[in-house]
């Protein structure tokens, strides 16, 4: 078996994509092809010539639904791909949808069509297949799906083949790996990864995070739910502000849902637990002055005084009279029995029920948030007293007694793609799906709190950037609450960057930034203010991770057989990463315990060199005679191509003509 490393090598994180050539049979297949995303040239790396010919591909076996894995799909069937991708069903639901809304940009690279042309084959629709369980895909060719806990569906990949002696042999791809284990699920949807079964002869990891640790905050459940607390207690309750949460659509919404949900339950169920001061005091502008105060803090007093028992509020009765300040019309009358210090007191130290409502804006996660529900619901096809992917404490935190009462709060808060999305109450909360969403304005959000969580990870598209676009230079308090990476270069970086007030060599960001529709917008008008949370939803797997799914053997070696050494190939991370997480690997090794696996080698492939030869363990031109069998078979190949290119021919042909668009139609 040769492997060759085409993308997600040489120090890039993106881009996965691992040819594989079988020579005893002549197979070639592929273990996923993904978009180059943030990293150099990506769009001219998306669109450069593939480096191997697509028609000779068998099948490929894709680890998870993330572009950087499936988003160049459809270009291998343009190019003469024929073949099935086999997945996990998660997979390719979770993959279809993301391909779909890609190719709905106007910048993608593919049509909608070819989207619908990718063959995805479950191994759950094969008879007798599932997660874990070898089965045949080929002649003398086995794979493996085991769960990886880093999305729903995500498994690494186990290859099996006859060596030329007969001899079995292992590989095993990584793919990404996610954080819970046994011992600590404290991610909220997903069961534990699963290590390496037995002793492959070679393992190729990722190494997004193999340079560091996570520090253990970052790994707990109760230290991340004391953070969302803290966050609402001060943001959403003192300080009335409105929080915006732009997450990916595939996971990361459903996992922020489910932590609000258990948040609210926990800590802000009742009416003495939601409470806010008549009047949070807000740093963009002042409400009181000299004896003053505005329109907006005389409406607060209003209210605070309209709550009073009746024998006080008389006590108020002629405390206000106009000054003739425009911006401060309001003043205390020169009898008054009250004074301007207890007038304030009264709106800024007490405090008033005020409840919250959590609004999701992303057609993307509503689509994703029901087929992630009805994974979660799927049982073990070994087990069915276990799950496929349900992290097992899942009932308990959600507080639902029973299977009954979990899978009626499961529809309710993934409901399906389409239809009435029903309102969710939690005490005096509300949570509810929307489209088309006005935020209420900031003399509505004095009554009820508000909080929206909308598609656009990184801001750069999705209904996120329609809100931004609306609040980030209103005079009102917002926080924009990170929950995943936002590079730099994107719009959510460069907000942060200036929210920061400092670009990272220490000098004040004094320039302009465009927010949809708005061009060249001063930074200084900018009143967004940010929280990141996003270390306590990280997917990948850190260090310490990344070396117990390396040295972990699941599976009791037989007595009579010897522990294969390993080869460990390192991709899907920067050099430093890598480098760093190779240095890690040797030195575990060094110490030789009892459990771990026998490491004989790292391997830091660059992308596109040579191909490993896995049974001769040496880099090799990927070049060998082909037999008359194999000729044939790559002559058939051609003529599937030719009469697949002959089919887009005749269909497009067949097509009417285009008309030209005119714009949208106004609404009569």
């Amino acid at each position: 078996m040769r492997i060759k490393f085409i993308g997600a090598a040489g120090g890039s994180v993106t881009g996965s994509c691992t040819h594989f050539h079988y020579p005893r049979t002549g197979i070639r297949f592929l273990v996923d092809c993904g978009f180059v995303q943030g990293e150099g040239d990506f769009e001219a790396a998306n669109t450069a010539p593939l480096t191997f010919d697509a028609s000779q591909l068998e099948f490929v076996l894709l680890t998870h639904a993330h572009l950087d894995h499936c988003g160049l799909l459809p270009k291998l069937y343009r190019h003469g791909f024929s073949g099935d991708v086999i997945c996990t069903a998660a997979t390719a639901e979770l993959a279809r949808l993301n391909l779909l809304d890609s190719a709905s940009h106007p910048s993608s690279l593919f049509t909608k069509d070819e989207v619908n042309r990718v063959r995805f084959k479950p191994i759950e629709d094969q008879p007798s297949t599932s997660q874990a369980a070898m089965f045949p895909v080929r002649k003398d060719l086995f794979v493996s799906f085991r769960r990886t806990a880093h999305i729903v569906g995500a498994c690494s990949v186990t290859l099996g083949w006859l060596d030329d002696q007969g001899g079995r042999q292992y590989t095993v791809m990584s793919g990404d790996l996610g954080n819970n284990i046994r011992e600590n699920l404290y991610q909220p949807l997903l069961g534990h990864r699963r290590s390496v079964f037995g002793y492959p002869g070679a393992i190729v990891v990722e190494s997004t995070y193999g340079d560091r640790p996570r520090p253990a905050a970052f790994k707990s459940f109760d230290a991340r739910i004391e953070a969302l607390r803290e966050l609402l207690q001060r943001e959403l309750f003192d300080k009335k502000s409105t929080l915006l949460i732009p997450a990916f659509a595939l996971q990361r919404t459903q996992e922020v849902l489910v932590d609000l949900v258990v948040v609210l339950k926990r800590h802000f169920a009742d009416i003495e637990s939601s409470t806010s001061p008549y009047l949070a005091p807000n740093r963009l502008y002042d409400d009181f002055s000299d004896g003053r105060w505005n329109k907006g803090a005389h409406a607060a007093i209003t209210r605070a005084i309209s709550d009073l028992p009746e024998e006080e509020q008389v006590l108020w009765a002629d405390l206000d009279m106009p000054s003739g300040d425009k911006q401060y019309p309001y003043t205390l009358k020169p009898d008054s029995p009250r004074t301007f210090a207890e007038l304030r007191a009264l709106v800024e130290n007490n405090r008033v029920h005020r409840p919250v409502d959590v609004y999701l804006d992303s057609r993307m996660a509503r689509s994703m948030g029901a087929v992630i529900r009805k994974e979660l619901l799927r049982r073990s096809a070994h087990n069915s007293d276990e799950f496929a992917h349900r992290n097992p404490e899942l009932n308990d935190r959600l507080d639902a007694p029973s299977e009954e009462d979990f899978e009626r709060l499961l529809e309710s808060l993934l409901p399906d793609a389409v239809g009435q999305a029903p309102v969710i109450e939690i005490g005096p909360h509300t949570i509810r799906y929307v489209t088309d969403l006005e935020i209420p304005t900031r003399v509505e959000c004095e009554h009820r709190g508000v909080i929206v969580i909308t598609g656009g990870g990184m801001c750069d598209g999705g209904p996120v950037v329609g809100h931004l676009e609306s609040l980030s230079t209103q005079k009102r308090e917002v926080v924009l609450v990170q929950t995943g990476f936002m590079p730099r270069y994107s719009l959510g970086g460069r907000l942060i960057e200036i929210a920061a007030g400092n670009e990272p060599d220490g000098k004040k960001v004094n320039t302009t930034i465009s927010i949809g529709s708005k061009v060249d917008v001063p930074s200084s008008l900018i009143n967004l203010r940010t929280v990141n949370l996003s270390a306590y939803y990280s997917g990948h797997a850190d260090q310490e991770g990344l070396l117990d799914f390396i040295f972990e053997t699941d599976g009791r070696k037989q007595q009579d057989a010897a522990a294969t050494p390993a080869t460990v190939f390192i991709n899907h991370g920067t050099d430093a990463a890598r480098q760093a997480l190779k240095a890690a690997i040797e030195a575990r090794s060094a110490r030789s315990l009892p459990e771990d696996r026998v490491v004989k080698n790292v391997e830091l492939p660059a992308a596109g060199q040579k191909a490993y030869d896995l049974q001769t363990a040496t880099w090799v031109d990927d070049e060998v005679p082909q037999t008359v069998e194999q000729l044939l078979s790559a002559l058939l190949r051609e003529q599937i191509k030719t009469n697949e290119l002959l089919r887009q021919m005749v269909q497009s042909r067949s097509r009417p003509p285009a008309t030209p668009y005119a714009g949208k139609k106004k609404k009569t």
